[in-house]
């Protein structure tokens, strides 16, 4: 009993190892009449290479529960000793900040890290830097976990974020004053720090402006609208097949550039 309470406050499951055991392979078990594991699409795991989850934005209990079942599930796949029944997955998860407490994250950071050399890969979003950890020192490692960058969007405030990705040398050319009223033909140029992504001009972004940063550098820009009437399809694929045979069908849906 004394275990289960410590369990309780600590928010893990309050299980002894048996039953721990036998519910390890819970989700495994949840099957159909096709013997297909439940999902929302009614596919196995072992089928997919790209999982993309939805996070419930109010029930933050039932959230943390399923989002940590799925992802043993897909570490357990992908740490096989056997090289045929890996599974090299690429996980999106919308809501990560909704899986934050107090006493700290899911662990996405040991996903990030351990899970790179086993063909998994992790793309994870927050309302906020802070939302992501519980601590200035989980948070990061997890930013030192993203090697496949990070992208930023409006917010005030992200100095310590910015930060993360340090500065660049820059010249700072000056010119003398004659007699302190007009700049002279004279002058100096000195090296200099700026930073790779300035805070300020986080701050000032519009809505759809955004900054990807990796490997010392940032490219900025807008997510527009785009219509996918006029993009032609793949040849080959059976949207081109559909398109031949019925012209005319499309969508609106909305893009990165």
């Amino acid at each position: 009993m004394v275990r289960q309470v410590n369990a309780l406050q600590a928010e893990k499951v309050p299980q002894i190892d048996d039953a721990l055991i036998k519910c390890s392979n819970l989700f495994d078990l949840l099957k159909d009449d096709s013997g297909n594991v439940v999902f929302d699409g009614g596919r196995n795991i072992d089928e997919l290479s790209v999982l993309f989850m939805t996070v419930p934005g109010l029930d933050k209990d039932a959230a943390r529960s399923q989002v940590a079942a799925t992802l043993r599930m897909v570490m357990q796949r992908a740490g096989r000793k056997r090289k045929d029944q890996r599974r090299s997955v690429t996980l999106y998860l919308d809501e990560a900040s909704a899986l934050t407490t107090k006493q700290g994250s899911l662990g996405l950071e040991e996903i990030a890290e351990r899970g790179r050399s086993q063909g998994v890969a992790m793309v994870f979003a927050g309302q906020s830097p802070e939302s992501l950890a519980a601590d200035k020192w989980s948070l990061d490692r997890l930013l030192k976990a993203c090697a496949g960058g990070v992208l930023i969007g409006y917010g005030e405030n992200f100095g310590e974020l910015c930060k993360h990705f340090g500065s660049r040398r820059v010249m700072l050319p000056s010119r003398h004053l004659i007699k302190g009223q007009r700049h002279g033909d004279e002058g100096q140029v000195s090296v200099g720090e700026k930073w790779l992504v300035d805070p300020d001009r986080v701050r000032q972004f519009e809505t759809g402006d955004f900054v990807f940063a990796k490997k010392g550098r940032a490219f900025y820009g807008r997510i527009v609208p785009l219509d996918t009437k006029r993009l032609t399809p793949l040849p080959g694929t059976a949207a081109a097949k559909k398109t031949a045979t019925q012209p005319g069908i499309g969508g609106a849906a909305t893009a990165a550039a």
